[in-house]
């Protein structure tokens, strides 16, 4: 397994000397039961009171990556890159459970003020996710850039995730569908001029519903109370 994450990370690190990107933190993402049961990481507290012991926030590993590029135009292209993790936090003022997402990017381009993140149902219509405030705290890490080869950034975002699309989304045996992207004004034509379209460009991204699953039981074995 081990020489997989390895593999995994060397792959990436080539896409992103290829794109003429900077060179991100590395992108592994778990690859079996036991790296979603052993991924979890617990943390207590939060910014502005690190010693409150009761809030609990518990977050997974990686569960899926994603890689995408995007050429318009000379002075239009980018590239989407990151790793989702799902996580569920009492950091609330009513102080229940619910859950979110963690969404690492490292984006070039156009993308480097912002990718969004929107939930997709069986339709595939999008849904966009707010962001994630704790406590009053925006948890968002703040934008790192880097223009050794080329200018890209890193940061991290959270996202509330439904705690019932959660529950329906594993039970009915599916992926959660992500679609991490950005409304970009694009040329079109009507067939009689040449117009500007706005669309949502970005890459649809997949959460294994058997991770989710496993993420939601081992939580249930160690005793958190789910949403």
């Amino acid at each position: 397994m081990i020489m997989h994450l390895v593999r995994t990370s060397i792959f990436l690190v080539i896409l992103f000397c290829f794109s003429g990107c900077a060179i991100s933190p590395k992108y592994t993402v778990a690859q079996s039961e036991s790296d979603v049961r052993e991924g979890i990481s617990v943390d207590s507290g939060y910014p502005g009171c690190p010693d409150c012991s009761k809030v609990m926030t518990y977050t997974s590993s990686a569960l899926t990556g994603y890689y995408w590029m995007y050429n318009e135009s000379v002075n239009d292209k980018g590239q989407l890159t990151g790793r989702v993790h799902v996580g569920v936090t009492n950091n609330q003022p009513n102080h229940s459970n619910t859950y979110f997402l963690k969404v690492d990017q490292t984006n070039s381009g156009v993308f480097i003020y912002g990718a969004s993140v929107y939930l997709v149902d069986d339709a595939g219509n999008k849904k966009q996710l707010t962001s994630a405030q704790m406590n009053g705290y925006d948890l968002d890490r703040p934008k790192k850039c880097s223009n050794s080869v080329g200018q890209s950034c890193w940061w991290t975002d959270y996202f509330w995730l439904p705690n019932a699309t959660l529950n329906q989304t594993i039970n009915s045996g599916k992926p959660l569908t992500l679609f991490i992207g950005q409304d970009r004004n694009v040329a079109a034509t009507d067939g009689f001029n040449r117009t500007v379209q706005s669309v949502t460009v970005g890459v649809p991204v997949n959460l294994s519903n058997e991770y989710l699953k496993i993420f939601k039981n081992e939580l249930s074995v160690r005793g958190v109370q789910l949403p």
